[in-house]
């Protein structure tokens, strides 16, 4: 049984550390991203199967860090958890509130590529397969990845937690279509 410590996400920024120190070219809220992809859709057909090659090159190094490999595995029990119960309490791993809007920005942007790029990895390689209302979250997720924000843009907080929350609710729609495809074949 998880502590209550366990049952929240990792601290961003020791996680961004740790990927620093790896010389990674992953970024925290990207990784969760794809944890949330490969939880939702694996190379078999169906949900849970995180593929040994998630990260890419990256997995073994990532892996072999001790503090790295816990951070990750609770970050997957805890999305896991999350994904399966259709949880309000899922999360996007993504720095704190307090942080400047760009970089918030930028790392929700992260996240979608992390997702998207983890349902590649996983062996979803043709959005339009999916139910229509997935396929077009997806097709969403994408655009989002592709936006940069610059200190000029004049977003607001509240433009971003819709974002956020856009992307919490369509995530699970994805993981929800994709399980019950996966549960009639």
């Amino acid at each position: 049984m998880m502590d209550e410590h366990e049952q929240s996400l990792p601290d961003y920024n020791e996680f961004e550390a740790i990927l620093q120190e790896l010389n990674s070219s992953l970024v925290a809220s990207e990784c969760h991203g794809m944890v949330c992809a490969g939880l939702t859709h694996s190379r078999e057909g169906g949900p849970g199967g995180i593929s040994p090659t998630l990260f890419g090159a990256e997995t073994e190094t990532l892996v072999q860090n001790p503090d790295m490999a816990r951070m990750l595995a609770r970050l997957m029990l805890l999305s896991a958890g999350w994904l399966e119960q259709g949880s309000y309490d899922f999360t996007l791993f993504l720095p704190d509130d307090s942080d400047p809007l760009p970089t918030r920005s930028t790392a929700l942007a992260d996240w979608c590529r992390g997702y998207v790029m983890g349902l590649v990895e996983a062996g979803l390689t043709d959005f339009d397969k999916l139910p229509e209302d997935a396929a077009e979250v997806v097709r969403d997720l994408v655009a989002i990845s592709e936006l940069e924000m610059s200190e000029d843009d004049d977003g607001s907080d509240e433009d971003l937690m819709q974002i956020e929350e856009f992307i919490r609710v369509g995530v699970q729609l994805v993981y929800e279509n994709l399980n019950s495809v996966a549960e009639k074949e």
